[in-house]
């Protein structure tokens, strides 16, 4: 009757009362240090109380979250950082225990794991596409309910530390619940990303190469800039330099490709190339490529992208379009020494 007492009061009581709390905390702490301690404390209570009561101590984090989560004071970015911060902490110290208890090498049973891994994928896919279907979804969203269902994750094992602990399953058959969970979690994500056709977002910095990235542009006008780094993105393409500036000077002569902000994206669609591919340059005092805004051009991509994908470029302009919609990311680009400075600020540009 404890745990069921403990349950009703985190789901009722203790919400009302955490939102009731978090803007007092706000107020008096550094933001968002103050919530993180105040979330951690809470969940670490709520784990060590269904420890003692002899409950596994995920039962009361997970009731914790639940509580925490329904509170419209808790921040997006908040809820972000204790998201990475369970992730890249308490995760692998979760997952080291294991492995540090459980000897995998002398346990491994492969016609074991292979079976476990048959009967949970058809279980949890086919009973979770067939509810779907009965539920109204059509096919292929059904088999996507049931590829999205599939994964074990973190729970599957916690179930399995349980079981063995109790002695009710075998060293062999825990190792073999570990791998099926690892397994089915690794396959769910390319499944349901192919049943449904899936398309993962195209970020820009995926398709710069280090050789097609020039700290200090030498040329003064468009076409000398967009020559410049056709040169270090040709090798990289398999294709004339020449041609690749020719064709991009030709889109330029069309619509100028200054964007405002202190960026500039010539661009053009190759036939025989492969692949996108992005070039970046710096240029100190700036290229005017006719922006909206009148600023030149400090930052200047150069984008090429396959004569048949359609999408990649618009793709592609639209990530660059939405990281540097800031001025002060602009301004320290300029600052930086090379390309691993610039991916790194690029990507807490789009952290923040």
């Amino acid at each position: 009757w404890v745990t069921l007492v403990f349950t009703l009061l985190m789901l009722t009581a203790v919400p009302w009362a955490i939102h009731r709390i978090l803007p007092w905390v706000q107020a008096h702490s550094r933001w968002h240090g103050g919530v993180l301690c105040f979330a951690l404390c809470l969940a670490l209570f709520a784990a060590a109380f269904t420890e003692w009561l002899g409950i596994h101590a995920i039962f009361g984090s997970f009731l914790a979250g639940i509580a925490l989560g329904q509170s419209s004071h808790l921040r997006e970015r908040t809820r972000t950082t204790i998201d990475q911060f369970v992730s890249v902490f308490f995760a692998p110290l979760f997952f080291a225990s294991i492995g540090l208890s459980v000897d995998f090498t002398n346990y491994f049973d492969l016609q074991l794991t292979l079976t476990l891994l048959t009967i949970a994928v058809t279980g949890k896919v086919v009973g979770s596409a067939f509810g779907g279907r009965l539920g109204g979804l059509r096919w292929q969203e059904a088999w996507g309910a049931g590829f999205g269902m599939a994964a074990q994750g973190t729970m599957g094992i916690i179930l399995g530390v349980l079981a063995l602990q109790f002695g009710i399953i075998s060293q062999e058959v825990f190792v073999s619940l570990v791998a099926m969970a690892l397994l089915t979690s690794l396959l769910s994500g390319p499944l349901l990303q192919r049943v449904l056709h899936l398309k993962k977002p195209r970020h820009f910095s995926d398709y710069i190469e280090p050789a097609a990235f020039v700290r200090r542009l030498q040329g003064r006008d468009p076409e000398a800039v967009i020559g410049e780094m056709a040169m270090a993105l040709a090798p990289l393409a398999g294709l004339d330099a020449t041609m690749i500036t020719a064709l991009a000077i030709d889109r330029e002569r069309i619509i100028p490709t200054g964007i405002g902000q202190r960026v500039a994206v010539p661009h053009a669609r190759l036939a025989g190339l492969a692949k996108p591919l992005v070039g970046v340059g710096l240029s100190e005092t700036g290229i005017d490529f006719d922006a909206p805004d009148g600023l030149p051009a400090q930052t200047i991509f150069l984008i090429l992208t396959p004569l048949n994908d359609n999408g990649a470029q618009l793709e592609i302009l639209a990530d660059i379009a939405a990281t540097f919609k800031e001025a002060e990311i602009n301004e320290r680009l300029l600052h930086i020494a090379g390309l691993t400075e610039f991916l790194a600020l690029v990507k807490n540009s789009r952290d923040e």
